[in-house]
């Protein structure tokens, strides 16, 4: 819908070069429900996130280098204890410097029942953390 298209074009700028749309193809069309509850209820998980201590610590670090065992006591610290090893950071260098490109959040369970993000988040399986470190760039600076 329009609507939600708006509230993507915000959160996810990519959007305007057809992003949602390899978003859809990759990670929405296995999970349980069309298109519109898909991208709604991936917009309520950013915005729990975005609200968290995770937010806050990106939103203070744009600029600054991070490291994953930082990222991973952020999730901890917001989502409960073991949150952190079901992230995965992902870099990329570009020029003499390496970006947080990702982070992926394992998530298992029903997203519309979940009594919150944590849960699903410690009901998935631990992955390695992937980058060792990197630097919080600015949406659309790179």
């Amino acid at each position: 819908s329009e609507p939600l298209r708006a509230e993507l074009k915000d959160a996810m700028p990519g959007v305007q070069s057809g992003l949602h749309r390899h978003e859809w193809i990759k990670h929405g069309t296995c999970y349980s429900a069309d298109e519109e509850t898909y991208y709604r209820d991936s917009l309520l998980l950013l915005a729990t996130i975005n609200g968290s201590r995770v937010g806050e610590l990106f939103r203070t670090s744009v600029g600054k280098q991070l490291s994953s065992r930082t990222i991973r006591e952020s999730f901890d610290q917001a989502f409960g204890r073991g949150a952190g090893e079901r992230v995965r950071m992902a870099c990329r260098r570009v020029g003499n410097r390496t970006l947080i490109t990702e982070l992926t959040i394992g998530l298992s369970g029903d997203i519309s029942s979940a009594p919150d993000p944590g849960s699903l988040i410690l009901a998935s399986p631990k992955t390695k953390p992937g980058c060792p470190r990197g630097i919080v760039d600015a949406a659309g600076f790179q």
